[in-house]
């Protein structure tokens, strides 16, 4: 604190301006971030549990977030009721695993089912398609 005087004029106290603390940016603390779906996870996450999840789907294709390494199987059952296994497939290092296939013609819902597994524990994610 400083103190300024002059001749004749009382004694005037100068207080150097108090700094506000300074905000903390806004960053995901990566230990407890999860990521949105569609989003690539951390290479160093660790997740809780085994999972599956559809990060993106539409008459012809559909993809989905799983354990690196899982190995999924798609079944489609379209409106029609004659359902298709659309294949193996085994989730790359991001754990992502896709399909596509020729679009359905059947109008109504079609039901896609990815059924995913790895060291004995198993996962089924699906999704709905609306065909006009």
């Amino acid at each position: 604190m400083a103190l300024v005087t002059s001749c004749g004029a009382p004694a005037v106290s100068v207080r150097p301006p108090v700094a506000s603390p300074a905000a903390a940016p806004l960053v995901p603390d990566p230990r407890t971030h999860v990521p949105m779906l569609g989003e690539k996870p951390p290479s160093d996450l660790v997740l809780p549990s085994y999972f599956v999840a559809v990060t993106r789907s539409s008459n012809g294709a559909i993809s989905v977030l799983t354990t690196p390494s899982s190995r999924c199987d798609l079944i489609v059952d379209p409106p029609s009721g004659a359902s298709a296994d659309a294949g193996e497939r085994v989730a790359d290092a991001s754990g992502i695993a896709g399909w596509v296939y020729p679009p359905l013609a059947d109008r109504g819902a079609s039901i896609l089912t990815v059924r995913c597994s790895l060291a004995g524990q198993t996962q089924t994610a699906q999704a709905e398609v609306l065909i006009p």
